[in-house]
């Protein structure tokens, strides 16, 4: 594990005009790989206040900003253009009269083959951003800037009272049929004044600048991060390399952010059975489904279905009368091959920066939330500084899920994320959570205590080491791809691990590389064991194994207790590829270590037989199968095996094996259509190579003379797993499983010698 950051030195008290800066995160001409840097550091030669202005290289177009010096530390955030980044910084302290300034070289290397994360809003077929891209005029006159007579205030009182009259038209009908939208309302649940009339002059627009903002923010912070465990500034790219016109630029308005047409109405959307907060909701995730059904519709860019999506939901209403947030789900998932995506509700944008410079402003701003119109989500954001924590960091927490993340102990993926803003502030509003009153602050805040919550988990390092998403130049080629082209790539990417119990303990293969095991403990992680192959790690570049066993004795000592006895907590393991696919081995006592069967008929004082782990799914009310060769017996002398025929259809429907004296094995219900092939004289099953998830989609039988069948089935169906003897002297001598229709499991006996 790496150890915890140091705390930066605190400057010392004096009193030079001229003051130094010292960057702690930062090396002059370091290469970094995201849009927006993080930087840390300090300045001054005291504990004071000041501001530091940071000035973008010349050719980039960024516009400079002004960031908080506070008790002599300050972050900033300064945007790249790719190439090398001329960084000028210029800063005051206050009460000191030290000023000072200074320059750094930075090359942002973008890295041009790591798939992004893409950003997008999914709106009910019906929303009202459909017209006009849901741009309104403001809801109200503005205030005039100066009153001619007493009667204006009487006039203003007025205009005060209807002003609330109509924000009355916000909340929820007596009814869920009714609509909750009206012409008074911006696209996205905001306050009265300003805020609304951003929005409503804004429409999509407005929502797609600041969804954009958060995202950078989330790159950055997981950069800093990443360098922090010691595996470089790693982050997700955003689409944002479309060429764009010279000049001065925002930030903002760099990404792509795709608006997907949902299929559902804003009734559907709003139904209050598909609320995820909701108790006992009859469909408490219809959101993320609704996401899925439009990312997967025809219509929508393919590139969206191939890598991670954090999806916006922009329909969320706050409904005060039920105290209820309706069209909101926070719910992610993604992994390998499959539709990976997370969504969040738009409630919490009301309090979101628009623009790199209101940063600063927004994680400082303690404006109460008006929950006439805007939801204290879970009473944990009782104002815009605190909503945006949550908000924010919940969909990251979300995008984070599609990113292949499950809750860790602790962290972003533990909810961490209520101090989302420590990551990019020195200081932060009094909460009863900082025990600072209100009207104070709680300062300075710094590297050594900004991320005892907010933080990436090292097990969430270890799998962003090996997440394509997370690529960056510097790191060394995918171990054991033999080459780049189509085909040994789909391999290498689809190559699954696999356990395999052993007298010895639990045998662990993958032709891809081993990345990392996870070990839970009772339901939760425990610890974990991971391979880097990264030159900067504390081992040094550590090139992943193909294989390993983990026994009782060593496993025992990762955990603390004797992981065999009768009595002691459910051990699961988690076997992660450095191509990101995984497989578990749920119960290390009773899966681990393999017990040698014996077989009647079979002379098990020669050779060991053992029993698979099974895959798929058992069927426990369907048809129970378990054949053992009679080329593998004893007491069968002499009969070989001459042919296999496989029969599949959309699935695998069963296996049928011809012996040389005329006899046959079946196994499974056999329907479909057959592939027979011939067995040369003498050979031996050496593997079978399954495509499975809930039952069996296909299989292939693979010889010791390196004769295949090919799968068989449906081979683009479920992941690819492997049966197959712990030794490789060893071969398939036998099958079990289960069926109905298909076959739903499949396990095999194999044999070794001893």
């Amino acid at each position: 594990m790496v150890p915890p950051p140091a705390i930066p030195p605190r400057p010392q008290a004096g009193s030079e005009k001229n003051s130094t800066l010292k960057l702690t995160n930062l090396r002059q001409g370091e290469t970094v790989f995201t849009r927006l840097l993080l930087v840390e550091g300090t300045v001054g030669t005291g504990q004071r206040d000041g501001r530091i202005t940071v000035t973008c290289d010349g050719r980039s177009g960024f516009k400079s900003e002004s960031w908080e010096i506070n008790r002599g530390y300050f972050k900033a955030l300064a945007p790249l253009i790719p190439g090398p980044n001329e960084l000028s910084f210029e800063w005051s302290v206050s009460g000191a009269n030290e000023t000072g300034n200074s320059t750094i070289i930075v090359t942002y290397d973008r890295p041009r083959s790591a798939p992004p994360l893409h950003l997008a809003i999914i709106a009910a077929c019906d929303s009202p951003v459909w017209h006009n891209d849901g741009r309104k005029p403001p809801s109200i006159p503005n205030r005039p800037a100066h009153t001619s007579n007493g009667a204006s205030v009487k006039d203003d009182k007025l205009s005060r009272f209807l002003t609330k009259a109509m924000d009355k038209l916000d909340l929820a009908p007596s009814t869920h049929d009714a609509s909750l939208d009206d012409q008074h309302r911006a696209l996205v649940d905001t306050p009265p004044g300003p805020r609304r009339d951003a929005f409503r002059a804004g429409g999509v627009t407005e929502i797609k600048r600041r969804v954009a903002l958060q995202a950078y923010l989330w790159q950055s912070f997981h950069s800093e991060q990443m360098r922090r465990h010691g595996m470089g500034r790693r982050a997700f790219q955003l689409d944002d390399e479309a060429a764009f016109a010279q000049g001065e630029r925002s930030l903002e308005l760099l990404p792509r952010v795709h608006l997907l047409k949902s299929r559902r109405t804003l009734r559907e959307f709003r139904d209050p059975e598909n609320a995820q907060q909701k108790h006992n909701a009859r469909n408490g995730g219809a959101m993320h489904a609704f996401a899925a059904e439009a990312l997967e519709d025809p219509s929508t860019p393919q590139e969206l279905r191939w890598s991670p999506v954090a999806v916006l939901t922009l329909d969320t209403i706050y409904d005060p009368k039920m105290r209820l947030l309706r069209a909101h789900g926070a719910i992610g998932a993604g992994g390998p091959g499959s539709l990976s995506h997370g969504v969040m509700g738009s409630h919490w944008l009301w309090a979101a920066p628009r623009s790199l410079g209101e940063v600063t402003q927004a994680f400082l701003d303690t404006e109460a939330t008006d929950e006439a119109c805007c939801v204290n989500d879970l009473n944990e954001c009782p104002t815009a500084w605190q909503t945006l924590n949550i908000g924010s960091g919940a969909f990251f927490h979300e995008a984070g899920h599609a990113l292949n993340n499950p809750h860790w102990p602790s962290g972003l993926m533990a909810r961490g994320y209520i101090e989302f803003n420590r990551a990019f502030m020195t200081r932060e509003p009094g909460c009863r959570r900082n025990n600072v009153p209100p009207g104070r602050f709680y300062a300075p805040i710094h590297e050594g205590n900004d991320d005892k919550h907010n933080h990436i988990h090292r097990a969430q390092a270890v799998r962003a080491r090996w997440h394509p998403c997370f690529y960056i130049p510097s790191d060394p080629p995918l171990p054991y791809l033999a080459s780049n082209d189509q085909p040994t790539w789909r391999q290498w990417n689809e190559n699954e691990p696999s356990w395999t119990s052993t007298p010895q303990g639990a045998l662990l293969k993958c032709d891809s590389g081993l990345g990392a095991i996870e070990v839970e403990v009772n339901g939760e992680y425990k610890t974990h064991i991971e391979w880097l192959n990264l030159p900067s790690s504390p081992q040094g570049a550590q090139m992943p194994p193909q294989q390993t066993l983990i026994d009782a004795t060593y496993l025992s000592g990762l955990v603390g207790f004797d992981v065999n006895h009768t009595s002691s907590p459910h051990v699961k393991l988690n076997a992660l590829g450095c191509n990101m696919r995984q497989a578990q081995l749920d119960g290390f006592r009773e899966h681990g270590t393999a017990q040698p069967l014996r077989i009647a008929g079979m002379d098990t004082s020669r050779r060991t037989v053992l029993r698979t782990l099974s895959l798929g799914q058992v069927n426990r009310s369907g048809k129970q199968w378990d054949v053992i060769f009679p080329f593998a017996r004893s007491d069968t002398p002499g009969v070989e095996l001459v042919a296999i025929e496989i029969f599949s259809g959309a699935s695998l429907d069963g296996v049928v094996l011809h012996y040389s004296n005329g006899t046959v094995s079946r196994f499974g219900p056999c329907g479909g259509s057959p592939f027979r092939m011939q067995v040369d004289a003498g050979d031996r099953i050496q593997r079978l190579n399954v495509r499975a998830g809930a039952w069996i989609d296909a299989l292939e039988v693979v010889f010791k003379s390196g004769k295949r069948s090919g799968m068989r089935g449906n081979a683009e169906g479920g992941s690819l797993r492997v049966l197959e003897p712990a030794d490789e002297r060893g071969e398939v001598v036998g099958l079990y499983g289960t069926s109905g229709g298909w076959m739903d499991s499949i396990g095999a006996y194999t044999s070794s010698p001893t």
